[in-house]
């Protein structure tokens, strides 16, 4: 394997992921500083349906026999104690409820997602808010929703051990077909969501440009953050802070007007492999308000 790869690799472990429990830094907030940030509680897990990836059945665990309302549970305490949460490859997603609402101040950001980038390590995933829970709103990212496509993406269940593979193709019928690659050398366990027994799991979502290339002069590959979108920029950087006053309606492209949200839905929207770095996969480490 090359050495780059590798590096860049335990760059990743190191720095973007933990697995024992070891909450993700907020983004930072003193006295002297402007604005507070503050999680706030995750009151219900409505939907956790993540993709097969290599973090999967690992934030949080998941073993052999697991329901998907035990995953849940683990979920939200995860998320509570600031603890990331994996999505998966490309579809894979979250829906939550929250404690309290957040709160829409026009013309400044309203919240975060946190997320477990690292500069140079970007995995965006869309944003969707409501006020009920029923009617849905896409935050619009530097990506205009109209100009993404729609794309339903098909992964087949193998033993574990092998490579995951999946066929997408997007409403204008360009298809992609590719592998979620099983990594034993920094993820053994089974990448296939345990408490899923089905033969195939689909997704369907807005997909957004590949946002990595190979260097080939370092080996390395180079993330470039997209604005607007979760898990893309570091939890300390004030560039990820999302505005509910970029909600829209994406079946008209107007403005939602919203006054304040008490419902978040995150989706990854990559659908890239990226060497031995594997799948681009969008994490959550809690949701937090900014006033």
């Amino acid at each position: 394997m090359n050495r780059f790869f590798i590096l860049a690799m335990t760059s990743v472990l190191l720095s973007g992921c933990n697995y024992g429990g070891i909450p993700q830094s907020a983004p930072s907030s003193d006295s002297s500083t402007k604005p507070e940030i503050e999680r706030i509680r995750v009151a219900e897990i409505i939907d956790y349906t993540p993709a097969p990836g290599q973090y999967v059945n690992l934030l949080p665990p998941a073993s052999v026999g697991e329901t998907l309302e035990s995953v849940k549970a683990k979920v939200s305490d995860y998320l509570n104690r600031g603890y990331t949460v994996t999505l998966g490859s490309f579809g894979g997603s979250i829906t939550v409820r929250l404690a309290e609402p957040i709160r829409r101040r026009p013309g400044m950001p309203d919240f975060f997602v946190g997320g477990n980038a690292i500069t140079n390590g970007s995995e965006p995933g869309i944003v969707e808010v409501s006020e009920d829970g029923a009617t849905w709103y896409q935050l619009q990212g530097e990506f205009p929703p109209s100009d993404l496509p729609l794309t339903r993406i098909t992964y087949t269940r193998v033993p574990p051990e092998e490579n995951i593979p999946y066929s997408a193709v997007a409403a204008d019928g360009a298809a992609t077909e590719g592998f979620v690659y099983w990594l034993p050398q920094y993820h053994p366990q089974y990448y296939w969501p345990e408490w899923e027994q089905s033969p195939t799991l689909s997704y369907t979502a807005l997909r957004l440009p590949d946002n990595a290339r190979p260097n080939p002069d370092t080996g390395q590959y180079e993330f470039t953050p997209y604005a607007g979108y979760a898990d893309s920029y570091p939890n300390s950087s004030p560039a990820g802070y999302l505005s509910l006053d970029d909600a829209i309606d994406t079946s008209t492209g107007a403005p939602a007007d919203l006054s304040s949200i008490t419902y978040i839905r995150v989706t990854t929207s990559i659908l890239q492999s990226n060497g031995s770095l594997g799948e681009a996969s969008t994490e959550v480490s809690g949701i937090y308000s900014i006033r």
